[in-house]
C-alpha cells in the first residue's frame, strides 16, 4: 500500500514503515504516551505538537530519493514552510491505513504470550 502527496511542487510518498524509519521515530516520540485507545488524526497533532514536522519528514519519502539519503531536519524544515493542515490530517490518517499498529502490537503481546507459557 502507497499514498502519494503533493507538497510545495514535490512528491512525497508514504509506505509501511520500514525498520530504520520506525527506530526513528521511536527516538523522536518517546516521550509521548499514547494509550491503547483508538486515537484520530487530531488526537496524533495534539499530542505529537511541534514534533509534527519532523514525524512527517520521516514517514514520508520525497521522490527519486532513498531513506539513507534523507535529511530529516531539511524536509521538517520544508514542510513546517509549506504543508497544509487538511494534508497533514490526511497523511496521519492515511499512516494507520499503511501501519496496523493495534494489529501489530497484538502480534506482540499474542508471541511475549506463548514464549510465557512455554517457560
Amino acid at each position: 500500500m502507497m499514498f502519494e502527496y503533493e507538497i510545495a511542487g514535490k512528491k512525497y510518498y508514504q509506505n509501511p514503515l520500514v525498520l530504520g524509519q520506525l527506530k526513528q521515530l521511536a527516538r523522536l516520540l518517546k516521550d509521548i504516551s499514547f494509550t491503547g485507545e483508538a486515537i484520530s488524526a487530531a488526537d496524533v497533532l495534539e499530542l505529537i505538537g511541534d514534533k509534527l514536522p519532523e514525524a512527517l519528514a520521516i514517514v514520508l519519502i520525497s521522490e527519486g530519493c532513498r531513506l539513507s539519503e534523507k535529511n530529516i531536519k531539511e524536509i521538517a524544515q520544508e514542510l513546517e514552510e509549506s504543508l497544509d493542515l487538511e494534508t497533514a490530517a490526511k497523511i496521519i490518517e492515511d499512516f494507520f491505513c499503511c501501519n496496523p499498529i493495534s494489529s501489530f502490537w497484538k502480534r506482540i503481546q499474542n508471541a511475549i504470550q506463548g514464549q510465557s507459557k512455554e517457560a
